[in-house]
């Protein structure tokens, strides 16, 4: 493969795998943090933290980003994961260029851009991949052992003070074989080499090896965290170790092996692993002039430097990129050696195989780009994802300026949403502040006693005192945020006396109502619940739309709307306990689409609107179980649903029925009202809940009206009374 083809490759890759809208959780807390910096403050986590005293050694992390949001808004931050990449293939640029095995570079870096692409932004785990390849640099072209020293120590200097886990670099050199080392070089360092050293380790060469450590730890220690930040990074590294994952605490933590379904991040890594492993021992091949004694430190250290990024990636999910990015480097060490050392990557006497690779590749980047194969990380655009949408946080909610203001998040996401939202606010803690800080474990008891509904003090199994009163009352907090998708959170959070202030945010804001500065506000939005699950409410896809924040490069060019911001918003009204909502907000983007999550959160919501009918009125009716049937929902239904049923409800399923089934699940609302005779109270009130879902309230009010005086169905005549009073309500008669 030539160099050009393999750049054309590189870039297509690119673009299909990475291109995508932001989704980092942490974007805008450091971004955050970076605005404080910019302020003048050298410690901006004690700014923003009520809870965190301490200072952070990645101080300045966020400040590049915060600049460049100065300059140029979203289409800057968007632009990083781009820029990332082109930046590393820049520094690689040489070595690629005289790479004997493109073909194995090539077949390595799709699978390293997805293990890699949740740290491809604008957050300081990006730096850590752009020193380490500096660092694999360093390692390859110096040309003197003092300027090497010196260069060693200027490099985890910014390093530590950028990036999160300068501590990998540190397992780098140890993972080095220094007996290679010659002064100039011969050749580029491999981590893990498998050729014999040129002469003996010598006192001058251990000498020098610990004047390169020292360089490094003392470089690192150049932070406000001092020698600490070499124990902050070993925690972030990993997490699990020193905390056990509870509610408050990011997905990244978790290891590989964890109970988190994996994502095409950690299948892509296993694969990435498993290839270069097997090169590296099926296909190595030992030094004929290497003797016994040398091949033992070779054989170590081989099999040391293949297990240190399958053991990092065990410990914790985010070093997944950086220790895909190990891989590629040591890949393309043993590529740069030569022939006797080239990764075995052949297909000589099958020429099928190496064309049908790169079409199993390309159809696998299409797939993901077109957002079918995991909705986690959405689909090919541009912007910032809609979760991360700072603005559909209503900042006119906010109470006077002159009013301090204390909040308490669920989540990194949320911490950050509101600390860039409201610059006036602090927040209690953040989930990466709380695990240094050794705070996790009081955030996890207080959301479980928010679900738990432990409103008074109560002393716990291992003698701590719970209830979230008192908790709330220490911490002085005033305003909670909750993130959608905490489900369990969000529904339990109905039934305490803290109300949600906002129906479209990602992130829900929760206030006392005994706070009387929010009570308009309380009850507008009250008023708007009311509104989108009864009202006239009729919401069009452009609700979803990134309004110059976020473009659908799929939708663009003919796909289907990106159904996954109408999905987050039936979340949040599924939890609200308004399901006719939760339908309407699916509606605009429904109509054949087919997307995995999609059908699954319409499902949830039929079961949910099936579990109300049955609390609500006694029975569920026939149009709510044949819609179950159909979609094979009838073993998760409810106890109860299929309970005592009217003649008319265990009558067998006529044409009818099924038509009007296959339309309503197709999206097609009108033409199902249409093939309902309407000869039956089942249909009447069928027609009337179709109406419902299209925002139709007078026509629904006029299916329903058959049914008030008809006392037949006892059950179906209390749904009629109760849905026609509710619209009602909300037309204000």
């Amino acid at each position: 493969m030539k160099f050009r083809t393999f750049l054309g490759w590189a870039v297509l890759a690119t673009v299909l795998i990475v291109q995508r809208p932001l989704t980092s959780t942490n974007l805008w807390w450091h971004l955050s943090r970076g605005r404080e910096v910019a302020s003048g403050s050298w410690t901006p986590s004690q700014v923003l933290l009520t809870l965190d005293h301490s200072c952070e050694a990645d101080w300045l992390s966020g400040v590049p980003f915060y600049f460049g949001w100065t300059l140029g808004g979203v289409h800057f931050l968007a632009m990083v994961p781009l820029a990332a990449c082109a930046v590393m293939l820049v520094l690689l640029k040489g070595s690629l260029s005289h790479c004997r095995n493109l073909f194995t570079a090539a077949m390595f870096l799709p699978l390293f851009l997805w293990s890699a692409r949740g740290d491809l932004q604008p957050v300081p785990a990006v730096f850590d991949l752009v020193f380490l390849v500096f660092l694999w640099l360093l390692s390859s072209r110096w040309k003197s052992k003092r300027t090497f020293v010196t260069l060693i120590f200027l490099t985890f200097v910014p390093w530590s003070n950028l990036g999160p886990r300068p501590i990998v670099g540190l397992l780098w050199l140890m993972c080095c074989d220094w007996r290679r080392v010659t002064d100039p070089p011969a050749g580029p360092l491999a981590v893990a080499s498998d050729s014999a050293p040129t002469a003996s380790a010598s006192h001058q060469t251990r000498r020098w090896v610990i004047q390169i450590f020292a360089a490094a730890v003392v470089g690192g220690s150049l932070t406000p965290r001092g020698l600490f930040t070499w124990s902050d990074a070993c925690v972030l590294l990993s997490p699990t170790s020193f905390v056990s994952v509870g509610e408050y605490s990011e997905t990244s933590w978790p290891g590989l092996f964890s109970n988190q379904p994996w994502t095409a991040a950690e299948w892509a890594f296993v694969l990435l692993w498993t290839l270069w492993a097997g090169n590296r021992f099926l296909c190595r091949q030992q030094p004929p002039e290497a003797s016994d004694v040398d091949r033992r430190p070779l054989a170590l250290r081989r099999y040391v430097g293949c297990c240190v990024p399958l053991v990092l990636v065990i410990l914790s999910r985010s070093n997944l990129a950086i220790c895909g990015l190990w891989i590629c480097l040591d890949a393309l060490s043993a590529t740069a050696r030569g022939p006797k050392e080239s990764l075995n990557w052949r297909f000589s006497g099958k020429p099928i195989l190496l064309p049908a690779a790169f079409v199993v590749a390309l159809a696998a980047m299409i797939v993901d780009a077109n957002g079918r194969a995991l909705a986690s990380y959405g689909r090919l655009g541009w912007g910032i994802s809609q979760e991360l949408d700072p603005r559909l946080l209503d900042i006119s909610l906010r109470p006077d300026k002159d009013e301090p203001v204390i909040g308490w998040a669920a989540d990194g996401r949320s911490t950050g949403i509101a600390a860039w939202r409201y610059p006036e606010m602090q927040l209690c803690d953040h989930p990466q502040r709380a695990l240094l800080g050794g705070r996790v474990r009081e955030h996890s008891m207080l959301i479980e006693d928010l679900q738990g509904d432990h409103r008074a003090r109560y002393r716990r199994d291992d003698g701590t005192w719970g209830g979230w009163v008192q908790r709330l009352a220490d911490w002085k907090v005033q305003l909670m945020l909750v993130p959608v998708e905490m489900q369990q959170l969000n529904r339990d959070l109905q039934k305490i006396t803290w109300r949600p202030l906002d129906l479209d945010s990602p992130t829900v804001p929760y206030v006392s109502t005994d706070d009387l500065r929010y009570s308009d506000a309380i009850l507008a939005t009250m008023q708007q619940e009311w509104f989108v699950e009864s009202g006239p409410w009729q919401p069009t896809a452009e609700i979803y739309s990134g309004q110059d924040w976020r473009f659908d490069i799929i939708g663009e060019i003919g796909g289907t709307p990106d159904p996954i911001p109408a999905i987050r918003q039936a979340q949040r009204f599924r939890a609200t306990g308004i399901p006719v909502a939760a339908l309407r907000a699916l509606l605009p983007i429904r109509h054949h689409n087919h997307h995995p999550a999609l059908i699954d959160e319409f499902r949830k919501c039929q079961l949910a609107l099936a579990d109300q009918e049955w609390t609500t009125f006694g029975r569920t009716t026939l149009f709510r179980r044949l819609i179950a049937e159909r979609l094979n929902l009838k073993p998760q239904i409810p106890n109860g649903i299929d309970g005592e049923t009217t003649e008319d409800a265990t009558a067998p399923s006529t044409d009818v029925w099924d038509k009007c089934i296959k339309r309503y699940i197709a999206g097609e609302l009108t033409e199902a009202i249409h093939v309902l005779q309407g000869g039956t109270p089942q249909e009447y009130f069928a027609a009337a809940m179709l109406w419902l879902e299209l925002g139709e309230t007078s026509q629904a009010l006029a299916a329903l009206q058959p049914l008030l005086s008809d006392q037949r169905d006892l059950n179906l005549a209390i749904a009629a009374k109760f849905w026609s009073e509710q619209m009602a309500l909300d037309q204000g008669q």
